[in-house]
């Protein structure tokens, strides 16, 4: 009798966890790689030609945002920059080279939101213009630079420092010197080839900012084919580019000269707005937010030809809006000046302009002095100070030229019944046109004939008195002038009797 075996095992049950485990981990992996390929499908491709051609295919397109992608400004500022706290110059007289300061615009390019406010402002106006404007890439000019770290080769030219001359690279190592830095320490390299500035780590980028990390920065020149309108031709643009890490980002927009009617309609909104202004704070204000208007106007390529037409209206409504913001940040100062340069067209004498240009000269002191300490510093001020001030000096100058002098009088003496003819030289009598009243003593001369600028010939009134008498002319204009004891009057000659012949 045998006992019955038992039974083999029930095969292990297989654990759900594991397949849990494996089903997360592809779906996982499937889901990385669609974010993945989401994500290079949304973000731009970072080299550099490819850079080159979104750029300009966004300004056709008028995609702002994927122009300020293509930036990226205040990434690449808090990757690139960093900056020690300076204080921000006031625009005070203290002498800058004693402290480290920096000037209010140079304040907006260390905070990234103003850089990005700036930037987005930019590109709108930029924007405004290319409208409807079709933009095709043609040729990239500029070839792409060699990987970092390798040198290409450079010819004796270019072994500059940078296009300096010679008296402003002096400069440059003196300030270096007192610094404690090397030559070639605080400056970034150049080369003219490429257009490629190449900054290393711990450079200065700017006043107070210094490099992060190693960058580089390319100017290139791009052939466009433009259409706006009726108008087609091909521009040579010129695009600034930056390398990090091997991507590139727009640096700067491209200077495309397209939308002229644009440009003016913003320079001449500013225009209008300017000249509303009573008082500098307004004019800053206005700065601030529609200043970069000007960016439209000099945004344009100066090398290309642009037509004299629009760069002649463009220069007008630019005079205009100077005069206008002059007047409002000079104030009842300027306008002081301006009266006191009439008052001096209007002298008649030297000692009323010397004494008039005294007080120009100490009113402009003031006028420089409050304009220096403005929120903005304009040298429009200034400039229409400067042509007051000729203006005044001409008159001066003017007041000078019509000024005559009396030197003599011949013949010095004639008898009481007059009519004698006197010939009175001087100078500056015919420089301007003029009139002359003579008199001998108290008695006015009844013939005056300019002969030349140097002399004229008056008829000699009679008088009752013998003796001498002061010759005075008084010109109209130019004033009076005196020939003291210039003419003597005498009894007239009796004639001499012929004694009778004696008769024997």
């Amino acid at each position: 009798f045998r006992e019955p075996s038992a039974p083999p095992p029930a095969p292990p049950k297989k654990s759900r966890k594991g397949v849990v485990i494996a089903a997360v981990a592809g779906l996982a992996i499937v889901g990385g790689i669609v974010a993945f390929v989401a994500t290079r499908e949304d973000k731009p491709e970072r080299t550099r030609d490819a850079v080159i051609k979104q750029t300009f295919a966004a300004l056709a397109s008028g995609d702002e945002n994927a122009l300020f992608e293509l930036a990226d400004p205040t990434k690449m500022f808090t990757k690139i920059a960093r900056c020690e706290k300076l204080r921000v110059d006031e625009g005070d007289d203290v002498d800058r080279d004693l402290r480290r300061t920096i000037s209010r615009e140079q304040a907006d390019y260390r905070d990234p939101e103003k850089i990005e406010a700036r930037w987005k402002k930019d590109l709108k106006l930029l924007l405004r213009r290319t409208k409807g404007t079709k933009l095709e890439v043609v040729d990239i000019l500029t070839e792409m630079p060699p990987p970092p770290g390798t040198k290409p080769k450079k010819s004796k030219a270019d072994d500059d420092d940078d296009d300096r001359s010679e008296r402003d690279r002096e400069r440059d190592r003196d300030r270096d010197r007192d610094r404690g830095r090397d030559d070639d320490e605080d400056r970034p390299e150049h080369d003219k080839e490429f257009k490629l500035t190449t900054y290393r780590k711990g450079q200065e980028v700017m006043r107070g900012c210094y490099a992060r990390v190693p960058f580089r920065r390319q100017q290139v020149k791009v052939s466009v084919d433009v259409k706006e309108g009726d108008r087609e031709f091909s521009q040579r643009v010129k695009i600034t580019l930056q390398e990090i890490d091997g991507e590139w980002y727009l640096s700067f927009p491209p200077a495309l000269n397209v939308g002229f009617d644009v440009v003016l309609t913003d320079l001449q909104a500013w225009r209008d707005k300017t000249c509303k202004c009573t008082d500098a704070g307004c004019v800053e204000d206005l700065e601030d937010e529609v200043g970069r208007l000007a960016f439209a106007q000099y945004d344009l390529d100066r090398e290309a030809d642009l037509p004299k037409e629009f760069l002649t209206r463009v220069e007008k409504v630019q005079s205009e809006r100077r005069v206008c913001e002059a007047t409002a940040r000079g104030g009842p100062e300027l306008a002081k000046y301006k009266e006191l340069k009439n008052q001096v067209c209007a002298c008649k004498d030297d000692e009323c302009s010397r004494k008039l240009e005294v007080e120009m000269a100490e009113l402009r002191r003031q006028v420089e002095a409050s304009s220096r300490r403005s929120r903005s510093p304009s040298y429009e001020v200034t400039r229409q100070l400067s042509d007051l001030a000729l203006q005044a000096s001409d008159c001066t100058r003017k007041l000078a030229m019509m000024k005559v002098r009396v030197s003599s009088s011949y013949p010095s003496s004639g008898e009481l019944t007059g009519g004698t003819f006197v010939t009175i030289r001087g100078v500056n009598f015919t420089s301007t046109p003029r009139t002359a009243k003579v008199t001998f003593g108290t008695k006015e001369a009844t013939t005056v004939r300019f002969v030349s600028d140097n002399e004229m010939l008056v008829e000699v009134p009679p008088a009752e008195v013998e003796g001498f008498v002061d010759v005075r002319v008084q010109f109209d204009p130019g004033g009076l002038a005196i020939v003291p004891y210039g003419f003597t009057y005498r009894a007239p000659l009796k004639p001499i009797k012929k004694p009778k012949p004696k008769t024997f």
